[in-house]
């Protein structure tokens, strides 16, 4: 009967909404930002990055992912650089029906995912403060771990997930947080007294951590603890976290100073994505991205 099939619908759904996490699926969050580039509406770009997730070896299915959405630079922000990227009026307009429509096409896509949160700012926070948002949301007890992940950039070979997790666990006074580069890994002058120093984690479970004293807001991996002392570190976290932490690396790279994946001269093991127009083929606007975040990742 009807009646019957609606009961066993309802059932079914209140056993999904019920569903139980692991450890396992809870010990690991991925933190996607996002802001407003001119492919979207499009989610192409996400869905490819978000699909690059399998390079990571041992990561759980059932793994917890938050997307933020950082909105337009609020009308008036006359500070610094930024300026220049406060539109207004009808180009103002077009931008925020777009972002609109993105959000929309974000819940259709991932709504009734379990273990998909999209957290929506409402006013601009950047990169720092959508990350502090979805990491302030992580119980530390039970989600050690976080993959911070920029929307346009994807994995692009294999990251042994497993074997990260447990050097931190082994050596956590050494191994704090591990990029993943977007080029060959190679000393710099900048780099050079930090460069692949002898410690712990030189080759171990099986993989190569190389440390460094360059910071990047490029995809990285690191405990939760970890990234929470970061957070308080900076106190003002609206704003990329890429500049003050280099600050605290360079100063005292033993600390805040982090591994790259790999040995030297490997890599890369991310690859930066094009947000512009070849992921929105149904968009009827060329607007360029209005935000500080998306001047920052191209």
């Amino acid at each position: 009967s009807a009646s019957a099939s609606a009961s066993a619908s309802a059932s079914a759904s209140s056993s999904n909404d019920n569903h139980e996490y692991t450890d396992f699926d809870m010990e690991t969050a991925i933190v996607i930002t996002t802001n407003l580039i001119p492919s979207h509406p499009s989610i192409g770009m996400l869905k490819e990055t978000i699909a690059s997730f399998s390079y990571l070896s041992g990561l759980s299915p059932n793994t917890q992912i938050y997307i933020t959405v950082d909105p337009l630079i609020h009308r008036g922000y006359k500070q610094g650089r930024e300026q220049m990227w406060a539109k207004e009026g009808k180009e103002r307009e077009e931008e925020e029906e777009r972002l609109e429509a993105y959000v929309t096409a974000l819940y259709e896509a991932y709504e009734h995912e379990r273990n998909y949160h999209i957290l929506v700012n409402t006013k601009n926070i950047h990169i720092g403060g959508s990350l502090a948002k979805a990491v302030n949301l992580l119980d530390p007890n039970r989600t050690q771990f976080v993959y911070y992940v920029q929307h346009d950039f994807k994995f692009m070979d294999v990251i042994n997930h497993t074997a990260m997790v447990k050097t931190m666990r082994e050596y956590p006074d050494v191994l704090r947080l591990v990029r993943f580069n977007k080029r060959s890994t190679r000393p710099n002058d900048r780099n050079r007294p930090c460069w692949n120093r002898t410690d712990a984690v030189n080759s171990v479970n099986g993989i190569h951590f190389t440390s460094t004293n360059e910071w990047s807001d490029n995809n990285h991996f690191s405990t939760v603890k970890h990234y929470k002392e970061i957070l308080d570190l900076i106190v003002y976290v609206r704003r990329p976290i890429e500049a003050p932490m280099q600050h605290h690396a360079i100063t005292n790279c033993t600390y805040y100073g982090p591994h790259i994946y790999g040995a030297p001269y490997s890599g890369p093991h991310i690859e930066h994505l094009d947000g512009r127009l070849g992921y929105g083929i149904e968009n009827t606007t060329t607007t360029s991205s209005t935000t500080t975040e998306g001047r920052e990742q191209q």
